[in-house]
């Protein structure tokens, strides 16, 4: 049974472990991660070119590249795949 207090939460940053290593990026990736074990749904929009060009897990966070091509603003408004408690169906 799904919480319906759980939450979809978007970061938008320049990069994302793995593919990029600093501080930063992983400190970010542990927040969001404690996040993903209290049974919320995070997703990660990359906003530059990097070496992984697919859509990916790291421990629970959904990472989307932004060379996937996917339109940010049009998966806000009407999210794919949504199922019927309102949260996202995991690609």
């Amino acid at each position: 049974m799904t919480d319906p207090r759980s939450l979809r939460i978007t970061a938008r940053v320049h990069a994302y472990p793995p593919a990029h290593n600093a501080g930063g990026e992983w400190m970010l990736h542990s927040m969001l991660r404690a996040l993903v074990d209290r049974g919320h749904e995070v997703t990660v929009w990359l906003l530059r070119y990097g070496p992984i060009p697919h859509r990916y897990d790291l421990d629970g966070v959904q990472v989307i590249p932004f060379q996937s091509r996917i339109d940010f603003a049009a998966h806000a408004r009407d999210p794919p795949g949504e199922r019927a408690d309102g949260r996202l169906a995991r690609a």
